[in-house]
């Protein structure tokens, strides 16, 4: 995925103003990655409430919030 979206940058800043074709490319590109992110980011936050709660259960609370300093 990282090499699709770099061939596209490229491309892009090569003949992107003569190509609608090469613009719309990497538009679609662009649309890909911020999904890409946006899931990368819910799955962090919900990766850090399941271990959360896990520290909750254990009573260790007080250890989740010495390592996220």
């Amino acid at each position: 995925m990282a090499r699709h979206i770099k061939r596209l940058a490229r491309d892009y800043e090569r003949d992107g103003e003569k190509s609608p074709m090469v613009k719309r490319r990497y538009g679609r590109g662009q649309v890909e990655f911020q999904e890409l992110k946006t899931d990368l980011a819910s799955l962090h936050r919900g990766l850090c409430v399941k271990l959360l709660h896990l520290y909750k259960i254990v009573g260790k609370e007080d250890l989740y919030h010495a390592s996220s300093s």
